[in-house]
């Protein structure tokens, strides 16, 4: 029996024996299922034209058009319609077509009550299934952020942007190179809206939270091309990406992927993505766009006074300074986090004279490390670059350097002891 709080899925039966056609209406209405009952096949299509209709349950002969006419015609104006077909003139012929048509099941009379019950319970889980699909769907396009203005007052950031939209006006798919924060997935929607496939809905999956099924039975919802946007590219396996993109070149929608890396050069940078992608855009972190800071905290501060009526404070000379200097290890999210946080404690009449930053290791990056560095430096630039390129993830970074969890974070906390970190103090205008 049905519980009381599912979803109530409308059954089309369409069959020209009304005393099979109450049968089956009166199993499926104890499983749950609101019934409609059209007579013939044209009363069936006139039925499905008039929408409503979640299912449908055809008779293989009938007078007129018959059930194979009734799945074709569906098929052809929608197609998301699950199909059962129900005969008692089974051959191997038309179960091929009936199958080859895409039904759900097929339905030999005469059959057991129990074999009833079982196909209905199979289709309202489909039904269910899909129907949270398509809620993810919509989710997926309409999660997105609103999008900002591209910053690229920086000579790296404006070498991206060039190359990004030099490479927009091509159809191969499109691989965002950087570290977590930096500003990957912005640019990525910038490309799809510079590309030909502008018009097109974009969907945002992240290819560490996603099943190949799932992304599979995303993509096939609705009809149209569809762009997409794989985030974290490289947690998708490659046999996977590959059938991502297959699908995606049967729609015909675009592919906009991002890696979260410093650089290819990273021995562990998955050398599959340069023949799945053979156009890439690297997107330069932070502290090489220091001219790009006092614009993006201008953007950040219009933000937060739309979303949670924010003044504008303006920066003293000395922290913009400090601001610009600071390495930022996590990107554009970091500073656009703490910005939004120093305006929402803020007082009124206040101004940010300077706010606390997030711990940096004193070693030297490691292009500037000498010959003299000493192999705690050495070693504590490495675990920082590891967990930079792992977003962060500790107990991953502990794996691929091969320690044990515990050891790393010992030797974080051991680096950190040695920090100063500035007290956040806030001056009142006089």
């Amino acid at each position: 029996m049905a519980r009381v709080d599912e979803q109530k899925w409308r059954l089309l039966i369409v069959d020209d024996e009304p005393t099979m056609a109450w049968f089956l209406a009166d199993i499926a209405e104890s499983e749950g299922y609101e019934i409609e009952i059209a007579e013939n096949g044209d009363d069936g299509v006139a039925r499905i034209e008039k929408g409503g209709v979640d299912a449908v349950f055809t008779d293989y002969r009938m007078p007129g058009r018959n059930g194979l006419d009734l799945i074709r015609y569906t098929r052809s104006q929608r197609p998301e319609l699950p199909l059962v077909m129900i005969t008692g003139y089974a051959t191997v012929e038309n179960t091929i077509e009936a199958f080859h048509l895409g039904v759900f099941d097929l339905l030999e009379k005469p059959f057991e009550l129990s074999v009833g019950r079982a196909l209905l319970q199979r289709l309202r889980e489909t039904l269910s299934q899909r129907q949270r699909l398509q809620q993810r769907h919509a989710h997926l396009q309409t999660e997105i952020e609103p999008l900002q203005p591209l910053v690229a007052e920086s000579e790296p950031m404006q070498h991206s942007v060039r190359v990004a939209k030099a490479l927009s006006g091509h159809p191969q798919p499109l691989l965002l190179l950087g570290e977590p924060g930096s500003g990957r997935s912005t640019l990525a929607r910038w490309v799809h809206r510079w590309s030909a496939h502008r018009e097109e809905a974009l969907l945002r999956i992240d290819g560490a939270a996603f099943r190949l099924e799932e992304v599979e039975e995303i993509l096939s919802l609705g009809s149209g091309a569809v762009s997409l946007l794989l985030q974290q590219v490289e947690a998708v396996a490659e046999r996977d990406l590959a059938r991502i993109l297959m699908l995606q070149r049967e729609r015909g929608g675009g592919v906009f992927a991002t890696v979260t890396s410093a650089d290819t050069a990273d021995p562990r940078f998955p050398l599959g993505l340069y023949h799945a992608f053979p156009a890439m855009v690297v997107v330069p972190p932070l502290r090489e766009r220091e001219e790009d800071i006092p614009l993006l905290i201008e953007q950040w501060m219009a933000e937060a006074a739309e979303r949670w009526g924010c003044k504008a404070v303006p920066l003293e000379a000395p922290l913009l300074k400090q601001l610009r200097q600071y390495g930022w290890p996590g990107n554009l999210a970091q500073l656009r986090q703490q910005l939004h946080q120093q305006l929402l404690t803020v007082g009124e009449g206040e101004k940010i004279v300077e706010w606390t930053l997030q711990p940096r290791s004193q070693s030297a990056p490691l292009s500037e490390l000498t010959e003299e560095a000493t192999l705690d430096e050495v070693e504590q630039f490495w675990i920082e670059k590891t967990l930079q390129r792992l977003g962060g993830n500790r107990t991953r970074a502990a794996a691929v350097l091969g320690i044990n969890p515990s050891t790393l974070f010992r030797k974080l906390g051991k680096s950190r002891d040695t920090l100063e970190v500035s007290k956040p103090t806030t001056e009142r205008k006089k």
